[in-house]
């Protein structure tokens, strides 16, 4: 594997929409609340919550409520290492 490849699987991140809740949480957002604000139902929110992905757009709805309510950029979102996160799995 060339060596680019293989510093970018090691460095891949996804974000971590359970971090973003909570921050929102944090504002004085619940799940309510934020459900209502991107046109969610607050099942999928909880969905989040609980570690599901959302699809493109809602994710697009929840970054920009996130930067909106934190007053941070885009580049600042939480994130996760996949590699770190699927060692967790593996482990238990």
């Amino acid at each position: 594997m060339a060596r680019g490849l293989h510093d970018r699987l090691l460095n891949a991140s996804r974000v971590d929409w359970f971090a973003v809740l909570i921050d929102l949480n944090r504002k004085g957002l619940h799940t309510a609340g934020i459900a209502d604000l991107i046109r969610a139902p607050r099942s999928t929110v909880l969905g989040w919550k609980q570690g599901a992905e959302p699809c493109h757009a809602d994710g697009e709805a929840l970054v920009a409520l996130w930067c909106r309510m934190t007053e941070r950029e885009r580049s600042d979102l939480p994130k996760v290492r996949v590699l770190e996160e699927m060692r967790r799995g593996f482990m238990g």
